[in-house]
């Protein structure tokens, strides 16, 4: 049988670079964000703020420490703060702290710019903003907070909606009331439940609400009359 001829090499180089570029890597990125800079006209400052959407990444305290210490290291002098966000989400109370910590380091509010998807508490970042840049394929989502999830042994297997946790709960006793048969189903299920986990769950979803209605009346909707915010 003929032997094949042998495919040729590609460059040295060549597949370490698609790697980089598919996997954005800094050297990649970094060109972009200069461009994006020039492109967004003078005295604007880019600093990318990207979190994985793999769990058990999420946006939380240590990430608005490290935001401040970025700007605090970057030359901010009178320049506006440009923040190009792609996140899961995470904490209510740490995107309250980004929202505060851009304020503080930029002129006269910042912006977001969200090349993918910003959910959650990622999504309340945005609505503190004084514009929010999407494209026609960017997302952002409802500002309910995440809940870290356990299996029966403890062990967290990922996160899910507080309205979908509070829903179920909802349903169950609703189905448990009206039920006229063996109340022994429903409450296997109940039994599932915390009260306390529960009550914890709707104070996280009215603290997201209050730092989200907050972060609006003085962000994106700052402009508004308090008549308008509230129509």
């Amino acid at each position: 049988m003929p032997k094949q001829p042998m495919a040729k090499l590609s460059k040295p180089g060549t597949f370490s670079h698609v790697l980089e570029e598919a996997n954005q890597g800094h050297s990649t990125r970094k060109t972009l964000y200069t461009d994006l800079e020039h492109a967004l006209g003078p005295n604007k400052k880019v600093v990318a703020f990207f979190t994985s959407f793999v769990f058990p990444v999420i946006l939380q305290n240590q990430d608005a420490d490290m935001l401040e210490e970025v700007l605090r290291n970057s030359d901010m002098d009178g320049k506006k703060l440009v923040l190009l966000l792609n996140s899961p989400g995470g904490a209510a109370l740490a995107a309250e702290r980004i929202v505060n910590t851009c304020r503080c380091f930029s002129k006269d509010g910042f912006s977001v710019i969200v090349p993918k998807m910003a959910k959650s508490a990622a999504t309340m970042v945005c609505l503190g903003a004084n514009t929010i840049g999407l494209s026609g394929t960017s997302e952002m989502g409802p500002i309910d907070p995440q809940i870290l999830i356990h299996d029966d042994h403890g062990r967290p297997t990922g996160y899910k909606a507080a309205h979908e946790i509070i829903e179920s709960y909802n349903d169950l006793i609703k189905q448990a009331n009206k039920t006229k048969g063996r109340l022994e189903p429903y409450l296997q299920q109940l039994a599932r439940f915390d009260a306390r986990d529960i009550s914890s769950i709707r104070s996280a979803q009215q603290l997201s609400e209050s730092i989200a209605i907050t972060a609006l009346k003085s962000g994106a909707l700052k402009q508004l009359s308090h008549k308008q915010t509230q129509s």
